[in-house]
């Protein structure tokens, strides 16, 4: 009884030692960094682009400094900086342990994406087919940009304009709230697009950026891609 009391303990300690150690290099010096990625016209003449964020994990060399961090990287337009913390490092890890027994706690969000967007559009589009296969692609916010563009790009819809989208949309085109949005407004200011077509959800909290760095950015709230269709006819003088 004692003996298998021993080796239950050792089996136990000897986990928690291969659960604990990894964080011991990690604490401190890792971090979550928001930069500028350039808005893309996936389709070419849409006159759609999309707008996105780079988000990548860094680890700091020991003695490095979070402003010493943006000075060096000056030239890449750094939005955010986040120490990344014990907490997340435990989450993640649990995530990770857990769906080696086969349960997947994350939503995936790319893949959804690209499931709402196919069951919407009535054909296929190479330029987004490629888009939706790139290793690079995070989150779910390209998805009424894509699907703006196909319906251009199928003459379905006319448009004249430069104009920067972002939002993520169901498998019937409610258009829905999405993530970063002063840095997409940044991304579209950066590249000057006068307009910028994102969900309802969102659009206090562009407005209040445009306002308070005074951008010469008209902002756009839809509901649906209807509704979004809808203000581009209205850009291009159209009923």
């Amino acid at each position: 009884m004692l003996k298998q009391i021993f080796l239950f303990s050792f089996i136990a300690s000897f986990l928690l030692l291969i659960y604990e150690v990894p964080l011991i290099s990690m604490e401190g010096n890792r971090y979550v960094v928001s930069s500028y990625h350039p808005p893309e016209e996936l389709v070419k003449s849409s006159g759609i682009y999309v707008l996105g964020v780079n988000t990548t994990e860094v680890l700091l060399e020991e003695g490095l400094e979070e402003q010493d961090f943006l000075e060096l990287n000056s030239h890449s337009m750094i939005f955010d900086i986040n120490q990344v913390t014990n907490i997340h490092l435990y989450a993640n890890k649990t995530i990770a342990l857990i769906q080696l027994i086969g349960i997947n706690l994350e939503v995936d969000y790319v893949h959804q994406m690209s499931m709402n967007v196919n069951a919407y559009l009535s054909t296929g589009n190479i330029a987004i087919d490629e888009f939706l296969s790139r290793n690079n692609v995070n989150g779910n916010s390209a998805g009424l940009a894509l699907v703006l563009s196909s319906l251009i790009e199928q003459e379905e819809v006319k448009n004249l304009k430069t104009i920067g989208v972002t939002g993520a949309i169901s498998k019937t085109g409610e258009v829905i709230e999405i993530g970063k949005v002063k840095e997409k407004v940044l991304s579209a200011n950066k590249i000057n697009l006068p307009y910028i077509i994102l969900p309802l959800g969102n659009l206090e909290e562009a407005n209040e950026v445009v306002e308070s760095l005074n951008l010469p950015i008209e902002v756009i709230g839809v509901q649906t891609v209807n509704d979004a269709i809808q203000k581009i006819n209205e850009l291009n003088g159209e009923k």
